[in-house]
């Protein structure tokens, strides 16, 4: 059985003898908190005030990510994470240069006819970090982002989209970016989140042999407040730093502060 069928099959296994639990995180219909990425990139989700996010995800090569967010006021999110390469596994441990922050403030509410509107800023780029101030993929940035929410037979969808424009390459190399998505959920307790990132700020064929990154994700809220998230990055294999695309794992634990 190959490494896809056994994660697969493991986060398969715990959100089904887990959802009788009536399990409410950020996927499916029954999501009791907002989805604040799409894939990698941010959506105009928020957490709510007094709550706190911890988000870890496991990437290739031993790499490790963990951050922190925290509702600080009603429409504003701060946070900070940090990552590095070799933490589980054998290597040299190498950490990202600087920890990353982030800042998302509610711009418009959502409503009938228009769609909830932030903006923010975050520098922690995805997925592992290359040296020299590289992740695979750029942070953010500078962005704003746009969600709106639509209920039809297959249950709940939201679509969303962005711009951004980020300071990690090279000054003559930076561009605005767009980049757009959607996630479906998929009965009370399941999401399939699905993301296109133009990486109009990329470098052609120095990490990746063609511009356009597609992300894909399937989020399961297995407790109350925790949802486990199977990543599935670069369907399209343009990335020159791997052998196909990634698959990762992620956890995220929302709590309110006491």
């Amino acid at each position: 059985m190959n490494t896809y069928k056994k994660l697969f099959l493991i986060l398969l296994f715990f959100s089904i003898n887990i959802a009788n639990l009536k399990s409410q995180g950020t996927a499916g219909d029954k999501a009791r908190y907002e989805t604040r990425f799409i894939v990698d990139m941010p959506t105009a989700g928020m957490l709510p005030n007094n709550n706190y996010a911890i988000y870890t995800s496991v990437y290739p090569n031993g790499g490790l990510m963990l951050s922190v967010d925290f509702g600080i006021f009603q429409f504003v999110n701060a946070g900070m994470s940090y990552s590095g390469n070799n933490i589980v596994g054998d290597g040299e441990i190498e950490f990202q240069k600087f920890p990353g922050i982030s800042i998302k403030a509610r711009i418009l509410d959502e409503k009938k006819s228009s769609p909830a509107v932030v903006g923010g800023f975050s520098n922690q780029g995805a997925s592992n970090y290359l040296g020299n101030g590289r992740f695979k993929t750029h942070s953010p940035g500078f962005y704003l982002a746009a969600s709106k929410n639509f209920i039809w037979d297959l249950g709940n969808l939201a679509v969303h989209g962005g711009a951004n424009f980020s300071f990690d390459p090279y000054p003559k190399d930076r561009a605005p970016n767009l980049y757009f998505g959607a996630e479906q959920s998929l009965g009370n307790f399941f999401a399939l989140n699905v993301e296109f990132n133009f990486m109009i700020d990329e470098l052609e064929n120095k990490y990746y042999s063609k511009k356009g990154l597609l992300n894909a994700a399937i989020r399961a809220s297995i407790v109350n407040g925790i949802t486990a998230e199977l990543k599935f990055r670069d369907l399209f294999n343009h990335g020159h730093y791997s052998n196909g695309h990634e698959r990762i794992l992620a956890l995220e634990i929302i709590k309110h502060l006491n």
